[in-house]
């Protein structure tokens, strides 16, 4: 996501577009050891290092996968709810 009033948002698309590229993914999921948003990463990883293709905290496995959940689509009033209670909360 990029701010609304951005000052550079064409440098931010330009970055965005510079680390979703599969191979420059794949040296950041590397360095990191993190689950890359990219697909491709796993194939081009395992082709340079097959162990590090199937390192399971940079590609987890189904049963992991399974595990988890993600955030619930709220709708926009609720996300306002949800924001002021917490300014409630840490005084804001």
């Amino acid at each position: 996501m990029i701010p609304q009033k951005a000052r550079t948002p064409f440098g931010a698309e330009t970055f965005m577009n510079y680390v979703y590229d599969p191979e420059v993914a794949g040296r950041i999921a590397e360095y990191v050891n993190y689950v890359p948003p990219v697909k491709g990463v796993q194939e081009i990883l395992t082709a340079k290092d097959p162990e590090l293709g199937e390192n399971p905290l940079i590609f987890p496995d189904e049963a992991t996968l399974g595990r988890l959940s993600g955030y619930p689509n709220i709708s926009v009033e609720e996300e306002q709810q949800m924001n002021e209670q917490f300014q409630q909360v840490t005084g804001a």
